[in-house]
């Protein structure tokens, strides 16, 4: 009968936090002085933000929206109440970062190409999950996870369209799934990224999806394809991790990569993945002294 009453109370519990979810709502016509609702959506994905709370989901309806500057959630959710941003159902969401060329940090105002920072920047939060949004045209990174205080993010169909840097780039950060995403036209080094007069660096930072220091990750089920450099870089001290079932095609450099340097890269495990008209298709480097 203790058993019965618990069960009973559990479900009561579950039934009562997820009647309490909310769904908000962004729209191109929206006004971010409205509720936020489907019938009087907001604007800005900054203002849906800071209005979520953990159970709550932020649906997008079509359109480009133009950032003036990057995107960092504000909220995190719970291990039972996870914040969703989404794409509202067969529609097309695109944020472009065409017009973020400085970012201030610290008080000075920094050249946002010279970051390892993202249009999407996903940092000090946890318990997030974002489903077919793509970012456009960044002077950086498309989507950037940074850690160590940042945990449980997932990429779900997402999409990562011309960017400098990677077009998703996990830094330090644990337990991130990446899956059936697409990347295409990362680490360009045109002369678009520098200022008139500036020494151009020799190559584009980093790789496609650059894994950097990232644990208990998975990577599956993605394409990269017609980007500048490499396709998927596991480096520097990733652990416990697999990258399988990815298509990687036409890149000039290799399509995938095991690539320790300062210190120990261990436990991480490729299989599955497919690659063509690429330079090479899998490599293991050492860097460094």
């Amino acid at each position: 009968m203790k058993q019965l009453k618990f069960a009973l109370f559990a479900c009561f519990l579950f039934l009562f936090m997820t009647s309490n979810a909310k769904e908000y709502f962004i729209s191109m016509n929206g006004n971010d002085n409205q509720s936020g609702t489907k019938n009087q959506p907001f604007e800005s994905i900054f203002k849906a933000s800071e209005t979520a709370m953990p159970g709550d989901t932020i649906t997008i309806s079509a359109g480009e929206y133009i950032l003036q500057k990057q995107f960092r959630p504000v909220r995190s959710g719970t291990p039972g109440e996870w914040i969703l941003y989404r794409s509202a159902p067969n529609q097309e969401v695109v944020f472009d970062g065409s017009l973020i060329k400085k970012i201030v940090q610290k008080g000075d105002s920094i050249q946002f190409s010279r970051l390892s920072e993202g249009i999407f920047q996903i940092e000090k939060v946890n318990y997030l999950r974002f489903e077919n949004i793509e970012v456009r045209n960044s002077d950086a990174a498309g989507f950037i996870v940074r850690g160590p205080d940042c945990k449980k993010i997932e990429f779900i169909g997402c999409k990562s369209t011309q960017s400098h840097n990677s077009g998703i780039g996990l830094w330090y950060c644990d337990s991130v799934l990446v899956t059936k995403c697409e990347i295409t036209r990362a680490n360009d080094n045109s002369d678009q990224y520098y200022k008139p007069g500036q020494r151009k660096g020799g190559e584009a930072p980093h790789e496609a999806l650059s894994i950097c220091g990232a644990r208990f990750f998975e990577v599956s089920s993605n394409h990269i394809h017609h980007c500048f450099k490499e396709g998927i870089d596991c480096k520097e001290v990733s652990q416990h991790g697999v990258i399988h079932h990815n298509l990687v095609n036409d890149l000039p450099r290799q399509a995938y990569y095991a690539d320790a340097w300062f210190g120990l890269l261990e436990d991480v495990e490729f299989h599955s993945n497919t690659a063509y008209n690429c330079m090479w298709g899998f490599g293991i480097s050492v860097e460094g002294k």
